[in-house]
């Protein structure tokens, strides 16, 4: 889950809200390389000079969001089916199935968000 806010390792969000418009997404981006997926952190994002590259980022990106898309939905289903087992009282099951749902959302949200920033910075970069 701590990868869903996240575009090719870097993070795209400050205390887990999304960036509130372009310019703090470009500023997020660039603060904190530290969790960046290496063989990318070197290369520009989406270099305008470069449509090869972009494209293979564009690809990275669409591959990383389904990865944590499903992981989420995987998560969640595991606790739908393993849950009713588990000797919890009602309330607790509750409040663990409705964090793992809140979990899900989030990471769908998250994967939009990044998606439409990322094709943005895309087209962005393209038109430099």
């Amino acid at each position: 889950m701590c990868k869903t806010p996240s575009l090719l390792g870097r993070l795209l969000q400050r205390h887990s809200r999304p960036p509130h418009d372009f310019e703090q997404a470009l500023q997020l981006l660039h603060m904190d390389t530290r969790s960046a997926n290496w063989s990318q952190s070197f290369q520009p994002l989406m270099p305008p000079d470069d449509e090869a590259v972009g494209e293979q980022q564009m690809q990275l990106i669409i591959l990383e969001k389904q990865k944590s898309r499903f992981l989420a939905e995987y998560l969640r289903a595991q606790v739908d089916k393993k849950l009713p087992a588990m000797p919890l009282t009602d309330a607790f099951k509750h409040t663990l199935t409705a964090s793992w749902e809140r979990a899900f959302w989030y990471t769908r949200a998250y994967s939009h968000i990044t998606h439409a920033f990322a094709l943005r910075l895309w087209i962005h970069k393209l038109r430099q």
